[in-house]
């Protein structure tokens, strides 16, 4: 048995214990003695005197004893390990929280009944057995926990809505992080008696038994809970469905070579094919653009017992907008990995503004010469890394923009050879990159190193954490010239200029370049990762690249002109500079999501389009559709992302006929975890040690943990107790009190009637 209070912090008010005890010393405090009359030669008894010392004392325990019943009640104190009341009927008003996994291992086909499905009905069951005053939340454990209601509620019939709107399970779940977030929930509530409800089929893929981490941060949390919930798990799988062979297949999101692109550029998809059973399966993989398929865009693939299998589509998007892409096969026993999805974003250009302040009168000197040249060329290389040679849109400009309209529609901005950038201008490129613009800087001989230490690269107020040391020049002309290093293209996009593809790009001649200092823990400053694409054969860098805020950035140590190398006469030089700005471009897609990432789309004005005249909606992968408001900088923002699958933008006149095709529509997709594919249930070990450090039972149905429940150690609140103590005390001291006082009145009455005694004039002792 043990105690705990509800606010122990009103524990303080025991202080005020004192306050008697102080009273009680200054009553015994000796005054000065003045003329008394016969009343002087008085004396009490001993034996008066000790009972007049005896109530007193008594007194004083009594209004000590009153403070500290007070001070205990209000901090409302309860014990555990006591069961005041047995019966069903009298038990305390309970606050349940229900964990409900909504993994798409819940929504499997090869039992009597879908775990889903069996989870629903204890839920109704426990609904229909609810108490006046039972307080009931529910949460589905997803990849970030999903609230299906929006708080605490006592109406049973809220919950019953909630449990009949529930999205389908799918996409993976994080039941360590679920639980974080159930048990910070019960700070809102007073309820004694808390509960956690966990209701799930015991893949090991959604308790996460690896993230230690995760499991320490509950741990603590629930240490330092004031009442911590007691926590249950039924387990919705009976033994004979737990013994039966462990058998699924399942593919991966599918991964793009590059997630935002441009028209008439070929793209690879490739995804992974998982199969855990014993026996070996062949599949055939289907690909379907924007719900098309491809008829000959299909694999047939031969699994392996528990084997991983890599299959790749090539495919050549032409058409501009947002393209949902969906790789499948035919639905088995665990349906929800049958089928995943991505989306494409195709441009048909990239718009690059190009800041060059250098005038030459040798235009081969300027920077933008040969970089212009290049993005028209009409060459091609026989690897056909180019199909078209109108991808870019390259404009030169003299002077930075003042401000951010004026990069309203540039997607990558080139800074080629600047002497110094302001202050001013990096907070403007601070801001460009926030809105998930792309920058290219070009170091040249006409770059001041001490300048844009002190502003791009300031470790604080600047844009990455760098450090322009000086140029360098090679030591020995004669010898060949400095080479960039063929082992450091490595990257997906640098891979087809490698030596052994003859495309000139290793042999290029380098006399000088810019070292730089990169510190060892390279964050950028306020920018994410680092890290170093190419490498000269000294050792130093040629390209960096990284990612500062929502854009990309990618630094040169060079000029791309002929003043510092002869890379402009290597054929690949054209490749290279239209894959080195569109690799900028191609940076994560904002169509494609983790679950609990905001779906944020911006419509633009033009002549034809209005978006402020549409009214807009989203559905869900569960087929719910979500009125959204556009704001006031043309955008719509939905934050309810935690179901896996996709989600659909739609946009309509307030006229318009519902079975139109709608004015404006744009999908995004949700992914989830591949390990969710995994069949294979807890281990006893681990099962006994995520349990270790709480107060948590299993069972395989309620009526079996109900029972548990009501025989198990309760908590019993003791205010009530102790404020009843705290009257019958009160009135104790009370009648204490007035018997003290009639005690002394009488006293007193019997001194009065003595006879007078002349008064003795006594001298002070002073």
């Amino acid at each position: 048995m043990s105690i705990s209070f509800f606010n122990p912090i009103l524990l303080l008010g025991l202080l005020g214990i004192a306050l008697p005890i102080l009273i009680h010393l200054l009553s015994r405090k000796n005054v000065k003695v003045v003329e008394w009359g016969a009343m002087q030669f008085l004396e009490l008894g001993k034996r008066t005197r000790r009972k007049y010392q005896l109530e007193h004392l008594l007194l004083l325990l009594l209004r000590i004893l009153l403070i500290c019943l007070i001070c205990c009640a209000l901090a409302r104190p309860w014990m555990s390990g006591v069961i005041l009341f047995s019966a069903e009927t009298q038990r305390d008003p309970r606050a349940l929280l229900i964990v409900l996994d909504s993994s798409l291992s819940m929504d499997r086909r090869d039992v009597n009944q879908k775990p889903i499905d069996r989870a629903k009905e204890i839920i109704r069951d426990i609904l229909d057995e609810a108490h006046p005053g039972d307080q009931f939340y529910l949460l589905a454990a997803r990849d970030v926990p999903q609230k299906l209601l929006p708080g605490w509620t006592s109406e049973p019939e809220q919950v019953r809505t909630a449990l009949n709107e529930l999205p389908p399970a799918s996409g993976s779940a994080n039941l360590p992080l679920t639980l974080i977030h159930a048990v910070q929930q019960f700070q809102e509530i007073d309820q004694l008696q808390r509960e956690i409800l966990i209701l799930s089929d015991n893949q090991a893929a959604s308790w996460h038994p690896q993230e230690e981490q995760l499991w320490q941060r509950l741990q603590n949390l629930y240490q330092i809970t004031s009442i911590p919930p007691r926590i249950w798990s039924i387990l919705l799988l009976t033994a004979e469905e737990n013994a039966k062979p462990l058998i699924n297949s399942g593919l991966e999101t599918p991964a793009l070579s590059r997630e935002t692109t441009v028209s008439n550029r070929p793209l690879q998809i490739t995804t992974t094919a998982r199969h855990f059973g014993a026996e070996e399966r062949t599949r055939t993989v289907h690909l379907s653009i924007d719900g098309q398929r491809l008829s000959q865009q299909s694999r047939e693939i031969r699994m392996a017992p528990a084997s991983l299998n890599t299959l790749s589509f090539d495919y050549l998007p032409t058409t501009p907008g947002a393209h949902l892409i969906t790789l499948e096969w035919e639905s088995d026993d665990w349906p929800g990995d049958d089928q995943v999805h991505s989306v494409l974003e195709v441009r048909s250009q990239v718009s690059v503004q190009f800041i060059e302040q250098n005038i030459f009168t040798d235009p081969t000197l300027m920077e933008s010469f040969y970089l212009s040249t290049a993005l028209t060329a009409a060459q091609q290389r026989a690897t056909n890394i180019l199909r078209d040679n109108n991808l870019i849109d390259f404009k030169v400009k003299q002077t930075l923009p003042e401000d951010l309209d004026a990069l309203a529609d540039c997607d990558v901005l080139c800074l080629a050879n600047l002497p110094l950038v302001s202050e001013k201008h990096v907070r403007l490129l601070r801001q460009y990159l926030q809105q998930g613009g792309n920058l290219l800087l070009l170091l040249g001989d006409q770059t001041r190193a001490d300048r844009w230490n002190e502003t791009i690269f300031h470790p604080e107020d600047g844009l990455l954490s760098l450090k322009l040391n000086q140029i360098k020049t090679d030591p020995q002309p004669s010898r060949g010239g400095i080479h960039l290093e063929d082992r450091s293209l490595e990257s997906g996009w640098l891979k087809p200029f490698r030596a052994e593809e003859l495309g000139g790009l290793t042999e290029a001649i380098f006399s000088q370049w810019w070292s730089l200092q990169i510190p060892e823990t390279a964050d950028g400053n306020k920018s994410g990762r680092l890290q170093t694409d190419l490498l000269l054969k000294t050792g130093d860098p040629w390209l960096i690249t990284g990612t500062v805020a929502n854009g990309q950035i990618a630094i040169v140590t060079t000029p791309l002109n002929a003043t510092w190398s002869n890379l402009p006469t290597k054929p690949d030089y054209v490749p290279f500079v239209h894959e080195l700005l569109l690799s900028l471009f191609d940076h994560q897609s904002r169509h494609i999501l983790t679950a609990g990432q905001p779906i944020i789309q911006e419509f633009k004005k033009t002549d034809e389009f209005d978006p402020a005249e549409l009214d807009y909606e989203i559905t869900s992968p569960a087929g719910v559709s979500t009125p959204v408001r556009l704001n006031q900088e043309d955008r719509v923002l939905f934050d309810q992302t935690a179901t896996a699958g996709i989600y659909r933008l739609e946009g309509r006149g307030q006229f318009d006929n519902p079975d139109e095709k709608p004015k404006s529509s744009e999908d995004f997709v949700v992914g989830f975890d591949p390990t969710e594919s995994n069949p294979i249930s807890l281990t006893e070990a681990e099962e006994t040690s995520l349990r270790r450090d709480y107060p948590w039972q299993v069972h395989t149905n309620w009526q079996e943990l109900q029972s548990e429940m009501l025989t198990s150690t309760g908590r019993t609140e003791i205010t009530t107790w102790l404020l009843l103590l705290f009257v019958i005390f009160l009135l104790g001291e009370q009648f204490f009190t007035h018997y003290l006082v009639r005690d002394a009145h009488e006293l007193e009455a019997m001194h009065e009637s003595e006879p007078e005694v002349p008064a003795v004039q006594q001298e002070d002792s002073a």
